[in-house]
């Protein structure tokens, strides 16, 4: 089920949106850090770790969720369907960052075993 999902585990892959992540997070603490509102860094750098991982993560989600949002003309109902669709994408993206980086601590493990 979590490769139909995930794909084969590649640690490329992983250190990528890892890295993604991590880009996502600094411009968002120097933007708040600019502006003057940067109250707690570590708090902040994390969540917005979060949301930059859970985005790439969950773009799958986001753009499944807002295929259905064609059928409606009304404009509020659209940005409706987005603000949904972006919490759930982010959400479900954060969780499947989680159990990505334990397929990674369970590959070092194996890698570690095999090599003895």
């Amino acid at each position: 089920m979590l490769e139909r999902v995930l794909g084969n585990f590649d640690e490329k892959s992983l250190v990528k949106k890892a890295i993604g992540g991590i880009i996502g997070a600094v411009i968002v603490c120097l933007s708040l850090g600019m502006s003057g509102n940067l109250e707690e860094p570590v708090l902040y750098f994390f969540f917005s770790f979060w949301l930059a991982v859970g985005i790439i993560y969950g773009i799958n989600v986001i753009r499944s969720i807002m295929s259905g949002c064609y059928m409606t003309e009304d404009f509020m109902a659209k940005w409706l369907v987005l603000g949904v669709a972006l919490i759930i994408g982010v959400i479900a993206g954060g969780i499947l960052f989680a159990i990505d980086v334990v397929r990674w601590v369970v590959y070092l493990i194996a890698k570690k075993k095999e090599e003895k």
